[in-house]
């Protein structure tokens, strides 16, 4: 595991990180970045139906500090979860193209993370996870050996990504500005 940037995180919260998807081992690698100390001080925001599904992953979820996020059925309570982590001054990792990309691009950013943060602005580090789609492909159940490196840029204001993104309204400013950073990462 390479890491770049670890010095752009905040000691503490509230804030978010928002990495690129292209693999389950993405949180896994973030979450190895980060360290115990900091680990301890951050929420993960996880598909709902997912860590929801069986008894063992309700209780891995527990464990790891994630909060359900849905944003076709449960979006307002899935803000809700958010907008309370951030208030505990916690950090939040948010994966903003809700989920894996197919084909390793990075896709579109999803309108959520951009209502939670114009509603209740925070720092927002970008992050770039790359490698994990070669060690662990979609489709595939047994890791291959490789390097994962995690990139995190420079911190970023709610208010900062409204003035630079692009969109009528501030959610789609601030998720078009913060897709151009974590591109920029991932170069």
């Amino acid at each position: 595991l390479q890491v770049r940037g670890l010095d752009n995180l905040p000691e503490q919260g509230p804030f978010i990180i928002a990495p690129n998807h292209v693999s389950y081992l993405d949180s896994f690698a973030v979450g190895a970045a980060l360290g115990f100390q900091r680990l301890r001080q951050v929420y993960w925001a996880g598909f709902s139906e997912f860590i929801l599904a069986n008894p063992f992953f309700r209780y891995f979820s527990r464990l790891s500090q994630t909060v359900p996020v849905d944003a076709e059925s449960r979006m307002f309570s899935s803000l809700a979860f958010g907008a309370a982590v951030l208030g505990r001054d916690k950090g939040l990792v948010w994966f903003p193209e809700g989920s894996r990309s197919p084909d390793g691009r990075l896709q579109a950013f999803k309108k959520g993370l951009g209502v939670l943060l114009a509603n209740r602005p925070a720092v927002v580090v970008p992050a770039c996870v790359t490698g994990t789609e070669k060690i662990l492909p979609p489709g595939n159940a047994v890791p291959r050996p490789g390097t994962i490196t995690v990139v995190f840029g420079r911190p970023l204001r709610s208010d900062e990504l409204a003035e630079n993104g692009e969109g009528d309204e501030n959610k789609e400013r601030i998720v078009s500005a913060l897709r151009k950073e974590v591109a920029r990462l991932c170069k």
